[in-house]
């Protein structure tokens, strides 16, 4: 939206800040869709897998999944965690919990859980170190 609707993304961002709501929930009231509901309409128009489709349209209402639950169980999670540990920035400050059906979903027991996010945080950290890496300005030849 960033790209191909700067004004109206702008708006959403100010409402978001005015109204203390989410991303989601000020691009409905600016634009009149949100960012997924966008995805899911690309998706199904570039023929993605419905899987795939369901997964970006109900990653932040994963209850309403009918063919892909476990992989919009997985998206809405890995959602959550980003957010929770502030990776990157999803347009507004909220962290929301993670849907109680996810849990049931993914049938995920909480050692499951405890060792998904040891290594959430393992691989979170090797990726940090790449990233920043990757963001290093290159260094000049000395002549």
């Amino acid at each position: 939206m960033d790209q191909y609707l700067p004004d109206q993304f702008e708006r959403v961002l100010q409402t978001v800040v005015q109204e203390h709501c989410s991303i989601a929930e000020a691009e409905r009231m600016v634009i009149g869709v949100t960012h997924s509901d966008i995805g899911r309409w690309l998706a199904e128009n570039w023929n993605l897998p419905v899987q795939l489709a369901e997964a970006i349209g109900l990653h932040h209402e994963p209850d309403r999944a009918k063919q892909a639950s476990r992989l919009v169980g997985l998206v809405h999670l890995a959602d959550c965690l980003v957010r929770m540990e502030q990776i990157g920035y999803p347009g507004d400050d909220i962290v929301p919990e993670v849907h109680p059906s996810v849990w049931d979903t993914l049938r995920l027991s909480p050692e499951a859980i405890e060792r998904l996010l040891a290594s959430f945080y393992t691989e979170f950290e090797r990726s940090s170190v790449f990233l920043q890496l990757a963001n290093e300005e290159p260094k000049t030849p000395v002549e």
